[in-house]
């Protein structure tokens, strides 16, 4: 390989590390201001990633403002391994079900909305509808996950 044809690997070596940071720059982990992200419920249409939350405040101002929408709450923890089997999924629903909000919640940075809601054990997933929580379950079975999902899905 001569040095042109080096410096073009090279070349292309660096425009595809800068492609990698910018697409990583436009992902969703960008954390919007809190306002905006809770006021995104009420946009109907719109595809939503899974919205993380940071305290009770928010927890309740999301239950909230979904009104009639069925809302899943995911109680995770980054370390915790089943947790990383049901994430995946409850990212692809959210993609799949914009009827539904998805939120979810690190019990690691969250004490005071772990003992609210007597966490136990991750992960955890809540079920709202009108404000009052219609289901609960533990544990990190990612099917089990979407069949619940849809059976409540219509229900009213």
């Amino acid at each position: 390989m001569g040095w042109a044809a080096s410096l073009r690997v090279i070349d292309e070596f660096t425009n595809t590390g800068k492609q990698q940071k910018e697409s990583r720059a436009t992902t969703s982990s960008y954390k919007k201001p809190r306002r905006d992200r809770i006021g995104a419920i009420e946009r109907k249409s719109e595809i939503m990633p899974v919205i993380q939350l940071s305290d009770e405040e928010e927890l309740c101002e999301a239950v909230k403002n979904a009104g009639r929408k069925l809302v899943v709450l995911a109680f995770s923890s980054g370390n915790c391994g089943p947790c990383k089997l049901t994430n995946p999924r409850l990212e692809a629903m959210s993609i799949q079900m914009p009827d539904i909000l998805f939120f979810k919640i690190d019990v690691n940075k969250a004490d005071e909305v772990v003992e609210k809601y007597q966490i136990k054990g991750v992960p955890t997933f809540h079920f709202y509808r009108n404000g009052k929580l219609v289901y609960q379950f533990q544990g990190g079975n990612p099917d089990y996950l979407c069949r619940t999902v849809e059976e409540l899905r219509f229900q009213m």
